[in-house]
């Protein structure tokens, strides 16, 4: 990819490309700070642990949304409760991924226990919802997510190609 080179995710990016988690742009490139879309994501981390789950699940309302590229990934990531859809019926497989929805998915893909009493200490602690803290708590202290500056998790803030590769790369044995 031509343009990963000096990129802080550089080493994660190409294991993930060697092992064929990814793939770049027609152009040669990987595009390492664009956005990650929901359906991006789900097909990475289904590819990173060959995720296998049903493919029969409740047909979401934005179905004809999804891309053919991602159906497979997300019908199994669904059935297998990796990922889920919104409260209206929608997945929405081209909305970008926040940080928070990230991590989520990432704690639920590597199995680590929840505790609900968890304490988080980032300045923005507040703006995570109670139900995802125990979430943010495990990832954080498994190490496979870190804060931004400022002592924030920054829960609504987009991750970027770069940061979803290498949350999927600390979870791939």
């Amino acid at each position: 990819m031509t343009d990963v080179a000096g990129h802080w995710a550089k080493s994660s990016i190409e294991k993930a490309l060697a092992k064929g988690i990814v793939t770049g742009y027609a152009d040669g490139t990987f595009r390492p700070n664009q956005q990650v879309s929901r359906a991006e994501f789900v097909t990475m981390i289904s590819r990173a642990l060959s995720i296998k789950g049903t493919s029969k699940i409740t047909p979401f309302t934005d179905q004809g949304q999804f891309p053919g590229w991602a159906l497979e990934a997300i019908n199994q990531s669904v059935g297998s409760g990796l990922i889920s859809g919104y409260t209206d019926g929608t997945f929405r497989p081209n909305q970008q991924l926040t940080r928070l929805e990230m991590a989520v998915i990432l704690v639920r893909a590597a199995g680590l226990p929840l505790d609900s009493a968890a304490k988080l200490a980032f300045n923005d602690a507040d703006y995570i919802p109670s139900w995802a803290v125990p979430y943010v708590a495990a990832a954080y202290q498994a190490g496979l997510i870190q804060g931004v500056s400022g002592n924030r998790f920054a829960p609504g803030e987009k991750a970027t190609r770069a940061e979803a590769v290498t949350v999927i790369m600390s979870i791939v044995k």
